[in-house]
């Protein structure tokens, strides 16, 4: 069933608030999980913060795009407001691949932060190192997308004073592809790891979630190749709202990874092997600390042994 005009004007702003209140939830638990309870706050949990902040900039934009004529047509909009229309659409996508480009700089920290072997630190690296490349030139090329800069949003200007669309579809393919392939990075190091069934199973679900991500992309990007300069406010409003969606996928996924410790302080037995309770502990009564009872959570298991090994110094030095 295709948008009525009040739909247009609502489902964006409703879209929005939902979307952005999804992410900033499990940032805060993705915080209490690693700072509160781990203490490994680490540059993985500040980059999806930069996210997540950047992201609450984009929908505040947007809710002024939505004030300036998104859910009409351009010939419904005032030429001063169609203008204000597109200043603001020209800070929503730089504000855009800001944060999508944090949020996956911020997956990879994470994979150097939690997995060991060499190969895996290799591969995570060049795709870090692509994303870095990839994300300079998206940020850079939407600043200067048209030129002059203020082309971009001057009632008069023509797209032959921008990038062709054809950038932005290679540019939008390559996004989808970092995507898959960070997603992807890490099936195989799970598949070898000796975990509980359960916890593994878990692990699978999690990562599969991020092929979701991709889904919207893609779905996103063809709403996107759809849409006319020449009347962008109001066909733009469905790619407006997968955009929504895309960001606050892209940052509540990879917080679920991080929630183990949470899951294991408010529901003990979810995730806890099944077997005689004393193949959990040491002898001396104290809770076992391998990889078999706490699996990547994720957390640096170098961290949590050192304060670990500090707190028990504490302890005996009372």
């Amino acid at each position: 069933m295709p948008f009525q005009l009040e739909d247009r004007i609502a489902a964006p702003l409703a879209w929005g608030c939902v979307a952005i209140t999804l992410a900033t939830i499990f940032v805060i638990l993705r915080f209490v999980s690693r700072g509160y309870i781990l203490r490994v706050l680490g540059p993985t949990d500040w980059a999806i913060a930069t996210s997540l902040i950047i992201s609450l900039l984009f929908t505040v934009v947007t809710v002024f795009e939505i004030n300036a004529g998104y859910g009409y047509h351009v010939w419904e909009v005032e030429p001063a407001q169609l203008e204000a229309f597109y200043k603001m659409l020209y800070f929503a996508v730089i504000l855009y691949s800001l944060a999508i480009v944090a949020t996956k700089v911020s997956i990879l920290l994470l994979y150097l932060d939690v997995f060991s072997a060499t190969a895996v630190r290799k591969a995570t690296y060049a795709v870090l190192a692509a994303v870095a490349i990839w994300g300079t030139w998206t940020v850079f090329s939407s600043i200067f997308r048209c030129w002059p800069i203020y082309a971009f949003w001057h009632h008069e200007a023509t797209e032959n004073m921008c990038f062709p669309r054809i950038k932005w579809t290679v540019d939008n393919g390559i996004h989808i592809t970092l995507d898959f392939i960070i997603f992807v990075l890490p099936l195989p190091v799970i598949r070898s790891m000796t975990l509980p069934v359960r916890q593994k199973l878990w692990l699978y679900f999690v990562f599969a979630l991020g092929f979701l991500v991709c889904l919207v992309t893609a779905i996103r990007i063809y709403y996107s190749s759809r849409i006319v300069f020449s009347d962008s406010t109001w066909q733009a409003t469905i790619a407006v709202i997968l955009s929504f969606i895309e960001l606050s996928l892209s940052i509540a996924i990879p917080c679920i990874i991080t929630l183990k410790p949470l899951v294991d302080r408010v529901f003990p037995r979810l995730l806890a092997r099944k077997g005689p309770r004393s193949h959990r502990f040491n002898f001396d009564g104290s809770p076992r600390d391998d990889e078999s009872i706490y699996p990547p959570t994720i957390s640096s298991p170098t961290q949590r042994l050192a304060r670990r090994d500090l707190e028990m110094q504490e302890v005996r030095g009372k």
